[in-house]
């Protein structure tokens, strides 16, 4: 099969008399081998290293603190936190991860984040 993916992002922001859209065609990917983990992650205010189950070979990754207080720090650890994203409460990110990278989370105050990563 192909296409086993399928990513939409749209975004539309009205500040003022700023107006501007983000609106990018949905994103067909293939995925090479069927597996998923994820869950919702208690983050702490310590560096936490993300653990991807069985997963051996990470793609496309979902991200969201569902906390209600607290932003949520992620990168990827090259010996200490390199931030990558800061999830305030609410907040998503999403992308495709680099499978050679070990990725940490941090909180400013205990809560917790909402993970999906897909098998590439």
């Amino acid at each position: 099969m192909a296409n086993e993916i399928t990513i939409t992002a749209k975004a539309l922001i009205v500040n003022g008399d700023y107006r501007q859209t983000f609106d990018v065609p949905s994103l067909r990917v293939d995925q090479a081998a069927l597996g998923s983990a994820g869950g919702i992650i208690d983050v702490g205010t310590s560096e936490e290293t993300l653990v991807f189950g069985d997963v051996t070979v990470p793609g496309y990754v979902f991200f969201r603190n569902v906390g209600t207080v607290g932003n949520i720090q992620l990168g990827p650890d090259a010996t200490g936190m390199v931030a990558a994203f800061n999830l305030e409460p609410g907040d998503v990110a999403l992308g495709r991860l680099d499978p050679s990278s070990v990725w940490i989370a941090i909180a400013t105050v205990a809560t917790q984040l909402h993970m999906l990563l897909l098998e590439d």
